[in-house]
Order: C-alpha cells, then structure tokens, then sequence
C-alpha cells in the first residue's frame, strides 16, 4: 500500500538531470540538504547525514537576472540572498506523483510573484536518498523548514503545497503552531481530509467490486494502520495558527473535490482564517494543473495583503 500511495518506482528516473534547470524562467540552483541540516553540490554518502534531499532554489524575478545559472560562485551568493531584500521565502511540497523537476513550470508562478522558491525531494523521491514513509516525509518537511528558516532570518515563510504534499505541509505547520512558531501562511492546492477517504472515494476504489462487500471499508483501515498511513489533514488542521489559502479544481477526478469541502469544513469548524477557492470545472485544469490557473497570483496576492492589514476573514 504504502507504494502505491508514495508512487517511488514513478518517482525515480536515472536519466534525470537535476542540475538542469532549463525549464525554470528564472535563475536557480540545484544541491542536496541532509538530515543534519548541512548542504553540498552532491549527494552525502555518511549515514549520519542521511537521507539526503535532492533540492531545487529558484530566485524571485528582482534578483533572477543579477544571477548566472553556470556560475558556481554565484551559488553561495544566492543562498545568502534569502535573507536580505524583502522578498518572501516559499518553501513548495509537491504530491506523489511528482519531483522538483515535473513542477517546474509552477515554480514560475511562484517566483513571477517576486519570491524565493525551496522546492525538494522527499526521501525516496527523484535522486533523493533513503525510502518514503509518511513519518520519514513529515521529517523531512522539517529539515526542508528548518534550512528556509535558518537562512531566511526574520523573513517571513509561506508553506505552499498541492495534493499529497498538503498533508504533509499541513502536519508540518500543526507542529510549528504547537511550538509557536507558525509560518506566515499555510496554501493547500487540492487538498484532501485523510488517505482512508482517498482510497474510498478515488476512481480506483470506485471501480473495485469489492467495494460493496460490506468489509471492504474496514479492509482499507486495516490495511493503512498496518502501514503506518493517516496523513489526516481534516484532524491536524485543527492546530494550525496561520493563516490558510485552499483552492481546488471541480473536476479533479485524482482528488474528488468533496474530499477537498470536508477539509475546509473541518477548518471552518475550527474557526480558522483564511480563504477557499474553487475553479469552474468547464476550465479544464483538474488536478495537475489548477495552480496554474492565471488569476492565482492574483487570488495569493490579496490573501496576503489582506494578511498583513489585518483584513482576512474566517472560512
């Protein structure tokens, strides 16, 4: 189960090169951030290092052209860029079926909005050490925050994530609230409430003849206790003190969109700020392709400002 969730043997393409960053418009930088919280041009071999997490920086479109992609000395230069300028740190965690190079285009989006973009591989993922587990994923979000963090001083961090990675963004930013230190934003694109529902409600389950054997639920709950997999974003929610942007596309048919309403039920009975926005579904953009969705920076740029006077209202 847990492979068929993770998707790793889709994930991992030795013919990849991680170096090239052709597809992003603006200048970045590829390394690899280890478990201790060190960084190099290459993936560590020392087991007190690992995993190592195969990471992309993109810079925001005011610094990109000061920037050469083949200048090596320019890479150093670049992560000190984090922190100075005004300029906003977006840490990005994508779903199961994806790598830091298949989001490339939405890295774009997000660097076209004048900010930092930290996208990484979790464990298991493209050239990324180690084998993903939802507790390994949740480990590794920390280490991906922490690294944005440490260099980003002050600045203000917005954790944005799509489909799986909203699960894991979610449980990442419940634990900063538990300690205090919530970033500034929490943006779910195609979220869902748990994996148990996922499983239930996607096509696959719906096609299954099993499904209406009157055990066939509880097979699904037994199955992911036994593996270890909860990923409850409509319970962790709960503890998240930032403030939350959740859009979703109506004709998502990988993550139906009612999996999406019960996550912003469960915030709206929370009481939490923030906004939901639904794309129609005669646009087309379903599940991969909503956070493309031209007036998107638009929509992020308003849930900020409305952030910072103070303006944003609850679900």
């Amino acid at each position: 189960m847990s492979e068929r969730i993770f998707s790793v043997d889709v994930n991992r393409d030795p013919s990849t090169n991680y170096n090239d960053l052709s597809a992003v418009n603006f200048t970045g930088r590829n390394f690899y951030l280890h478990k201790d919280g060190s960084t190099s041009k290459n993936i560590s071999t020392d087991p007190q290092k690992l995993p190592s997490l195969g990471t992309w920086h993109i810079l925001p479109s005011s610094l990109s052209a000061q920037f050469s992609n083949s200048n090596s000395n320019n890479e150093e230069l670049m992560e000190t860029a984090i922190s100075q300028g005004d300029q906003a740190v977006t840490i990005y965690l994508h779903g199961s079926g994806s790598t830091r190079v298949t989001r490339a285009l939405f890295y774009n989006v997000i660097s076209g909005m004048n900010f930092h973009t930290i996208a990484a591989d979790y464990r298991g993922y493209g050239d990324s050490t180690g084998q993903a587990t939802e507790n390994g994923l949740n480990d590794d979000a920390n280490t991906i925050y922490n690294y944005a963090k440490s260099k980003a001083g002050s600045k203000p961090i917005i954790v944005w994530s799509h489909s799986m990675g909203t699960a894991v963004a979610t449980r990442l930013v419940a634990e900063l609230s538990d300690k205090g230190t919530p970033p500034l934003a929490l943006i779910l694109s195609a979220p869902f409430n748990n994996l148990h529902d996922v499983f239930y409600y996607t096509a696959y389950a719906q096609s299954n003849p099993l499904r209406f054997v009157p055990w066939f639920d509880k097979l699904i709950s037994v199955s992911m206790d036994r593996a270890g997999l909860e990923m409850a974003t409509d319970k962790n929610i709960a503890r998240v003190k930032c403030p939350i942007f959740i859009m979703h596309a109506a004709d998502d048919v990988i993550v139906p969109i009612q999996l999406t309403k019960k996550v912003v039920d469960a915030a709206r009975q929370a009481n939490k700020t923030g906004n939901y926005y639904e794309i129609k579904p005669e646009r087309g953009l379903g599940h991969r392709s909503v956070q493309l969705a031209e007036e998107v920076p638009i929509k992020i740029r308003k849930f900020l400002d409305d952030i910072k006077h103070k303006t944003l209202g609850f679900f």
